[in-house]
């Protein structure tokens, strides 16, 4: 009941770090109503004890390492935000690295770092600078997969794979034909309006597209997997960081980028 998935919030953001407490503000409540907190709060435990070591573990950092992101540059040192400073230009191209790194973390399996607020970068030499935090997670392998498939399935234009995603991640279970066209219209909407070539972010929309979404699961019942608040998490990051640059990017052309290896 309602009751209870209130005091289960409560205490799961007891344990919250500051970060997840600063995150999860930018998150509707009713999204958080819906969310599966004893499956999150299982995560929260090892989360927390992550968080206290301020710089990535080893093996994490190499993993990112690995994914050899164009214009992106690692570092174990903190990082001062300049993005004020930038040029128009410039802004672009960190905002377009900051993209490159949301889609092609979602590729390691081995997890990802999920706080991608600007505080974390800054922009020199024509590159963007990341110091990676200990916030890492790793998705169930099911939802990174379904997740990747619904990103392919919008930006390579293929409905039936956005279809086939949306049921792997159990989000089409008991809905009718029509409630499953509702359903892909509103992703559709979250993902963001046209040919997503000029997209300027804006954390006002991810809340209303993010409510909507998350009142058609309440109307319908649909059960939700544990890793939908920590997408949801990511998601405000990513939408913070490309918000505080201002800049209409091409998100279809480095999603298109990021998949065409």
């Amino acid at each position: 009941n309602s009751l209870s998935i209130l005091s289960m919030k409560s205490l799961s953001t007891a344990f919250m770090p500051k970060f997840l407490k600063e995150v999860v503000t930018h998150i509707p409540t009713l999204a958080l109503k819906s969310m599966d907190w004893k499956g999150a709060i299982k995560e929260l435990g090892p989360l927390v004890a992550r968080v206290g070591k301020k710089s990535l573990e080893e093996d994490c950092f190499e993993s990112l390492q690995r994914l050899e992101i164009k214009n992106l540059a690692l570092t174990h040192n903190s990082c001062e935000n300049n993005y004020e400073s930038l040029s128009t230009e410039d802004r672009v191209k960190a905002g377009e690295s900051v993209l490159r790194l949301y889609f092609t973390q979602l590729r390691n399996s081995k997890g990802l770092c999920l706080d991608l607020r600007p505080r974390h970068f800054e922009y020199r030499n024509n590159t963007l600078v990341f110091s990676p935090n200990n916030v890492w997670l790793a998705f169930s392998e099911d939802f990174r997969v379904g997740l990747l498939n619904l990103y392919k399935g919008f930006y390579f234009d293929n409905d039936e794979l956005f279809e086939t995603a949306l049921k792997s991640i159990g989000l089409t279970k008991n809905l009718s034909p029509k409630e499953d066209e509702e359903l892909k219209e509103l992703f559709r909407k979250h993902f963001g309006p046209g040919d997503q070539e000029e997209v300027v972010f804006s954390l006002e929309h991810f809340k209303e597209s993010f409510y909507e979404l998350f009142k058609f699961f309440m109307d319908h019942e649909v059960a939700l997997d544990k890793d939908f608040m920590f997408l949801g998490v990511y998601l405000v990051g990513l939408y913070m960081n490309l918000e505080s640059l201002n800049v209409p990017l091409n998100v279809r052309e480095i999603f298109l980028d990021v998949f065409s290896e």
